[in-house]
């Protein structure tokens, strides 16, 4: 300091044989806020504090990129003082809070953001919208959408909007994430406080002055405790049990959906004829982008605002229920079913630009389906086939005759020669399978067989059992005999999964049925072998139950490992054969007044 006091140009210079910093470069980047505040007095020119390092950083660059600590947030404060006394016409830093946020800085994007001013049609808002969907930090972003509902269609540094961002960000909606039954539970039990809402009277109207006030930050690493009903959370052993998880996944697809809904506001009728070609174009492919990856929650906040927008085409001339079909999104596809049932024959003979009706969606596969969720070639035939006919009981017989113009089939013509591969994967699958429970069931039938004849105890002089009196042994002859005769149901079963046809039709009910009942007289069969090897331990040792006990617990084992391995495969099969389908016909949306034209 003595040495700048007496040469106040040393502030401007940069050091030669380090990356170009200047002496406020280094003062920063050590934290120091004192040594800046001292340095600040000699830097005359704003071009001082425009200096960049051999990185083209500036010292305020710095500020986005270095340790989120609240030292740094002062030291920014003390350089946006000093360049905006230095700067006659004010100063900008929307790119430096799209580095904070980027950069994962909170603090500094909170104090960026109240000192930056934004416009409706500032790329560097629309991108702070677009980047909350991926670093999950909303506040800001639901301050802006709340002031500006018109930066849903602003273009951002990717050429895209914030609604079509959201429309390709799964994650942020409960219909693109994935949750067991008991953790569906959970999710719907836990309670979320709404953001603060922006007054009327505290926008900017003008869209050019700075923001009045932002929402206090939403934090997302806690978990919900019992108390007083509000967001007051804290840390606890429950993180544990995934409660943590599902908090933070509800959090953000309710922070996601009040995004959204402001962003309905600029999507009305009335709104949408204000918007420009491009603009337009954005809520088009945001729409069908949300199609093909099945958020429907997406989709239903648009059409309560603007029903027309149900009738979107995609580059391929494909309406939004051909695109749900192509990407068997079925809970996109239960839409049609809030049009009448007029308008939905009508729907279900649209084609495409290629002649394509919705039956002949079910002969193409979108990278979108993800089908590989399904366990099984064998299960996804029958997924594919429960599809087809559900399609065939809505279409009229002429849509069941059309005739498509690249391959020149009719729809069922066109989903045969398109499954060609996963009826031979299903057929392998379930042979395999087959095989293998075969041979188990086959050797239970050999032991459970010999056993009836060596009964334990042996027999007396006339061919009655030794033991036939004692309880353990009625036990032994009842759990054999159920053993017997469910392994040996077992064998038949999977041996007329072996010798089936295989034909397209057989994966939708009867491959499925002999595999279940397969599988579930397998099961029975095991656990009855089980109880009779513990009934036959009793018998041989009576008086040695220190031996007895313990051994016949470890017999568990053997059953509870099928329950672990094999029972949720056959859960699954059960309930893709036997229960409601993943078709639904009571959908809370109308969209009754909504026809369509071929």
């Amino acid at each position: 300091m003595n040495f700048i006091e007496k040469h106040p140009e040393a502030v401007g210079e940069t050091a030669p044989t380090d990356d170009g910093k200047t002496v406020l470069h280094y003062a920063v980047e050590a934290v120091r806020v004192d040594i800046v505040k001292k340095l600040l007095p000699y830097i005359m020119a704003d071009d001082y504090l425009e200096i960049e390092d051999d990185e083209w950083c500036s010292a305020l660059d710095y500020c986005s990129m270095l340790p989120d600590k609240d030292e740094m947030v002062e030291i920014a404060k003390c350089l946006v003082q000093k360049k905006e006394e230095l700067s006659a016409g004010g100063v900008d830093y929307p790119y430096l809070l799209v580095e904070a946020f980027i950069n994962g800085r909170p603090k500094m994007a909170d104090y960026l953001y109240k000192v930056t001013p934004l416009k409706t049609d500032d790329t560097h808002a629309a991108a702070l919208i677009s980047l909350s969907f991926g670093t999950k930090r909303f506040d800001i972003a639901c301050d802006l959408i709340q002031r500006y509902p018109s930066l849903a269609v602003a273009e951002d540094f990717s050429e895209k909007s914030p609604l079509n961002v959201l429309a390709c960000t799964p994650s942020a909606f409960l219909s693109g994430s994935e949750l067991k039954f008991w953790e569906k539970w959970i999710y719907h039990g836990i309670y979320i406080k709404p953001s603060p809402t922006i007054k009327s009277e505290t926008i900017d109207e003008d869209n050019k002055g700075k923001p009045t006030a932002t929402p206090d930050a939403i934090s997302i690493d806690v978990v919900p405790t019992q108390g007083d009903g509000k967001d007051n959370y804290k840390q606890s052993g429950l993180i544990r049990s995934g409660i943590n998880r599902i908090y933070h996944m509800k959090l953000n697809h309710v922070r996601s959906l009040e995004i959204l809904s402001c962003m309905c506001k600029v999507l009305t009728t009335e709104e949408m004829k204000s918007l420009d070609e491009k603009q337009e174009k954005f809520v088009e492919t945001a729409i069908v982008q949300a199609a093909e990856r099945g958020l429907v929650e997406f989709m239903t906040h648009i059409f309560r605002v603007n029903p027309n927008l149900v009738k979107t085409l995609d580059d391929k001339g494909r309406n939004l229920f051909q695109v749900a079909v192509e990407c068997r999104q079925a809970k996109v596809f239960n839409l049609i079913h809030a049009l009448t049932k007029d308008t939905k024959k009508d729907v279900m003979s649209l084609t495409d630009n290629d002649d394509n009706n919705m039956l002949h969606m079910m002969g193409l596969f979108s990278p979108f389906a993800q089908t590989n969720r399904i366990r099984g070639a064998a299960l996804q035939m029958q997924k594919e086939l429960q599809w087809f006919q559900e399609l065939e009981n809505m279409a009229r017989p002429e849509d069941l005759e059309a005739v498509n113009d690249t391959h020149d089939m009719k729809p069922r013509d066109f989903f045969s020669k398109n499954h060609i591969e996963l009826v031979k994967e299903g057929e392998k699958s379930m042979k395999e399978t087959a095989t293998s429970c075969t041979v188990v069931c086959a050797l239970i039938v050999t032991m459970m067989f010999a056993a009836a004849f060596t009964v334990p105890g042996g027999n007396e002089d006339d061919g009655d059992p030794v033991l036939l009196k004692r309880r353990a042994f009625r036990v032994f002859i009842v759990a054999d005999a159920i053993s017997l005769f469910t392994s040996t149901t077992s064998v038949m079963l999977f041996l007329g999964i072996l010798t089936s046809r295989y034909a397209e039709e057989d994966f939708l009910i009867s491959l499925p049925r002999k595999m279940i009942l397969g599988l579930l007289t397998l099961f029975l069969s095991v656990a009855a072998m089980m109880i009779a090897f513990a009934a036959a331990l009793f018998l041989m040792l009576p008086k040695d139950s220190w031996i007895a006990v313990p051994t016949n617990l470890v017999t568990g084992i053997p059953i509870a490992s099928f329950i672990w391995m094999q029972f949720p495969y056959l859960m699954e099969i059960f309930i893709s054969t036997y229960m409601p389908g993943i078709f639904d016909r009571n959908v809370e949306l109308n969209l009754g007044k909504i026809r369509f034209k071929a």
